[in-house]
């Protein structure tokens, strides 16, 4: 003979309650996914600006060299 609880794991009630949690946190999880994107991309935006403001000091154009990519690459490794 199934037991109250039985019944109640089974029922379809039951099934909709977790599938809305399930559906919850799935919505959740993307939009954590989208917001951690939106920031790495401010992130890397604003590193590229720091570099192109160092390297210009203020002129329309950088006297371009590999030296401050390499030595960042360094600096931020370690």
């Amino acid at each position: 003979m199934m037991e109250e609880k039985d019944i109640i794991l089974q029922s379809t009630e039951y099934q909709t309650l977790f599938d809305n949690i399930r559906d919850l946190v799935d919505s959740a999880r993307s939009k954590v996914v989208a917001h951690v994107n939106t920031i790495m991309t401010e992130t890397y935006w604003r590193i590229g600006e720091y570099i192109v403001n160092f390297e210009q000091r203020g002129k329309l154009r950088a006297e371009y060299g590999k030296k401050v990519i390499q030595k960042s690459r360094h600096c931020l490794d370690n």
